[in-house]
């Protein structure tokens, strides 16, 4: 089993990907992008094993046998979070987010040739807006059961 997980760039899913892990009984690998940028037989060697991915990179390049699932939030939801972490006004926080999608955008498109928001990517979207991480993880959990 290889799972991917991923999210908006303002979202760490490293402690979800983690905990899967280990619900799983597979290794956790957290791979930085100059790792794969400077290591491109990566993913074609990636076909078999029990491992659990994090990041919108590897979804983009991992093929073959493998559950991608995107975590979507909102941006109301991103920008209070960004608002109340920096301790910032609501505009200050839309002026972050907006930086930083765009940045994103341009150098997941430069590196890996990948669009940032492209869902059709993934096998599972869940809108965790009003999920905690133990309902994240249930959801997962019940998909990658009934998936085999």
């Amino acid at each position: 089993m290889i799972l991917v997980i991923a999210s908006n760039p303002f979202k760490s899913v490293d402690e979800l990907a983690k905990k899967l892990a280990l619900d799983f009984g597979a290794v956790y690998k957290q791979l930085e992008d100059d790792f794969l940028l400077k290591n491109a037989g990566f993913f074609e060697e990636q076909k078999t094993g029990n491992f659990v991915y994090s990041g919108v990179v590897i979804a983009g390049k991992m093929s073959g046998q493998c559950t991608k699932v995107y975590l979507r939030e909102s941006e109301e939801r991103i920008l209070n979070r960004i608002a109340k972490d920096q301790k910032l006004a609501i505009e200050k926080a839309k002026e972050i987010f907006d930086s930083k999608i765009k940045s994103e955008k341009e150098r997941l498109k430069r590196f890996f040739g990948i669009e940032l928001y492209n869902q059709e990517m993934y096998d599972l979207i869940i809108n965790i807006d009003k999920l905690n991480n133990k309902g994240i993880i249930d959801v997962i959990e019940k998909f990658v059961a009934r998936r085999g």
